[in-house]
């Protein structure tokens, strides 16, 4: 159980930084300048979306030549070849994405992911932290989670709490930040603390398959196999292809 709690843990941990597409916040350049970037930018997201990746890096290179300036066209870049498992060159163009918009919250969060993903904990902190002060950033609580996430892979369980703890006084009972508190209080072996923030997790009318999954995995522990056969069975039933119910399967 201990095994499958670990790897659980740190495949949730760094899953937010797997799945970029959901997590990244574009800016808003709209400055003529960059009008043919914007729109080569857009029709790339298109062609990601539909796995075309090859297509979607012609047009990612195409706005970068229109406009080598353009944060946004450096961030999806940085999606792009996260995807495609060409880490290097995605690290080059979400920093690139930093330099350029430096006090924008976003794409600091963005990188912040990207090093955490790669295993630079250490590194990733600075540009979380430096994403939550920035006074216009409009989802602080987001990129505090993501740290918390982040801590939690490093198996920085005291810097983790701090982050998640901070982002549920700011957001309360904020979906995300409710599930890494699950998946961090069970990685320290409190699954009475862990089915809490579950519970608290689905009273917000949230249900996915890895709350469900964590949710079985947490009652299985707690040795309630009435409450664990039941997360068990909405998960088949709710998510017949999820990756979590094929580990149950």
């Amino acid at each position: 159980m201990l095994r499958i709690w670990i790897l659980l843990v740190v495949s949730v941990a760094l899953g937010a930084c797997a799945s970029t597409g959901s997590e990244v916040k574009l800016s808003d350049e709209k400055t003529e300048t960059n009008k043919a970037a914007r729109v080569n930018v857009q029709l790339a997201s298109g062609y990601m979306a539909k796995g075309q990746y090859e297509v979607a890096l012609e047009k990612l290179q195409k706005a970068l030549r229109e406009d080598p300036n353009y944060a946004t066209a450096h961030t999806v870049t940085g999606v792009l070849y996260s995807r495609i498992g060409e880490h290097e060159k995605a690290g080059l163009h979400y920093l690139r994405a930093t330099e350029l918009n430096p006090d924008d919250g976003g794409v600091l969060n963005n990188y912040g992911q990207f090093l955490c993903m790669d295993g630079k904990f250490e590194k990733a902190y600075p540009y979380f932290d430096r994403a939550i002060e920035q006074a216009f950033y409009s989802t602080p609580e987001l990129a505090l989670t993501n740290a918390g996430r982040c801590a939690t892979a490093a198996k920085d369980y005291p810097k983790a709490e701090r982050y998640l703890r901070i982002a549920l006084k700011q957001v309360k009972n904020y979906p995300p930040a409710l599930i890494a508190m699950a998946n961090l209080m069970a990685a320290q072996g409190e699954y009475l603390k862990a089915r809490a923030f579950i519970q608290r997790y689905h009273s917000t009318g949230r249900v996915s398959d890895h709350s469900l999954y964590v949710g079985y995995t947490v009652e299985l522990t707690l040795g309630d196999k009435e409450a664990s056969e039941e997360y068990r069975q909405k998960l088949i039933r709710q998510f017949p292809d999820s990756s979590f119910t094929k580990r149950l399967l």
